[in-house]
C-alpha cells in the first residue's frame, strides 16, 4: 500500500490515494501505522476516494490515530488539497470533499498554501459549565463538522491539558468524545490555543479547533471576523465570511516524503 506523508504546522497526516490503492485497514491496523516508534506515525490517516455524492469531487475518510472515523479535519482538508494538486488528479483549482457529514471545499493558493471553506457551523451551547479537581470552568460548545469545546481565558500547563482533556473525553456530556481548546486573546486580530483532539491527544496544532475557537470569539464579539491563531506548530488564519455564513481557514501546508507499507 503506497502513503504519503504531509503535515500543516506539524499537524501530520498520512495520505492514502484510495482511487488507485485498496485500502481495507481496520482499526487495530490503523492504530500500528500511527505508533511513532514501530509504526510510520500520524495524528490522522486520510484516505481519497472516489465520491458518492454527486456534488462532490472525492470522499474524504478521516481516521484518528487510535482508529476512530471523524468527519472534520481542516488542515488534513487543506492538505488533501495539496496532495490532490501534486498527484494532478483533478483539473479544477478548487476541490469538493464529501466527509458523509458535510461537503468541503478546498483550494491551493500555491505550492506551500491551502485554503479551506466551511459552509457549516452550530454554536450548540454557549456556556457550558463543569467542575475537575474542586475548580469550575465554563466554556463554549460549537460544531464546525466535528464537535469542540472552547475554554477562554485559564492558565494552562501540558498536564493540565492533558488532565483536563481527558477528564472530558470520559464526560457524560460528550458520549462521542470531544475537541478541547484552550484559548487566550491576545487582541482583536490574535489568539493563542493549545489544544487536545479526541482519539490523539495535544497536538502541534489543529485546523478545526483554529475555526471553532475563532468562531465562538468572533459570534461572542471578542474579537475582529479576521484573525491570526497562533499554536505551537506556527500559525493560521481564519475569516468568517459572515454574507455568505461562511468560515475560511488559511495555513501552510508540505509534503513530507512517500512511500509502502507491506502488510
Amino acid at each position: 500500500m503506497k502513503f504519503s506523508k504531509m503535515q500543516s504546522l506539524g499537524n501530520d497526516f498520512v495520505v492514502i490515494n484510495a482511487l488507485r490503492e485498496s485500502f481495507d485497514l481496520d482499526a487495530s491496523g490503523i492504530q500500528a501505522l500511527s505508533d511513532r516508534h514501530l509504526g510510520i506515525g500520524f495524528d490522522q490517516l486520510l484516505v481519497l476516494a472516489p465520491s458518492t455524492d454527486p456534488l462532490a469531487d472525492f470522499d474524504y475518510l478521516i481516521f484518528n490515530a487510535d482508529g476512530s472515523r471523524v468527519t472534520q479535519c481542516g488542515n488534513g482538508a487543506r492538505c488533501l488539497a495539496g496532495f490532490i494538486k501534486k498527484n494532478r488528479l483533478s483539473d479544477k483549482q478548487t476541490f469538493i470533499l464529501n466527509t458523509s457529514a458535510d461537503c468541503l471545499e478546498v483550494s491551493c493558493l500555491n505550492d506551500k498554501f491551502a485554503r479551506l471553506v466551511v459552509n457549516r457551523f452550530d454554536l450548540l451551547q454557549s456556556i457550558f459549565q463543569f467542575e475537575l479537581d474542586g475548580q469550575s470552568f465554563s466554556g463554549a460548545i460549537i460544531d464546525i463538522g466535528n464537535p469542540h469545546l472552547v475554554l477562554f481565558g485559564y492558565t494552562v500547563d501540558d498536564a493540565m491539558i492533558d488532565s483536563m482533556g481527558a477528564f472530558l473525553q470520559s464526560h457524560a456530556a460528550f458520549p462521542e468524545g470531544v475537541n478541547v481548546n484552550f484559548a487566550s486573546i491576545d487582541d482583536q486580530k490574535n489568539i493563542r490555543l493549545r489544544v487536545y483532539e479526541r482519539g490523539v491527544g495535544q497536538t502541534l496544532a489543529c485546523g478545526s479547533g483554529a475555526m471553532a475557537t475563532a468562531m465562538v470569539g468572533m459570534l461572542k464579539k471578542l474579537i475582529n471576523n479576521s484573525v491570526m491563531v497562533q499554536q505551537p506548530g506556527g500559525d493560521l488564519t481564519v475569516t468568517y465570511w459572515k454574507d455568505k455564513h461562511q468560515v475560511c481557514l488559511d495555513g501552510p501546508i508540505a509534503h513530507v516524503f512517500d512511500g509502502e507499507v507491506t502488510q
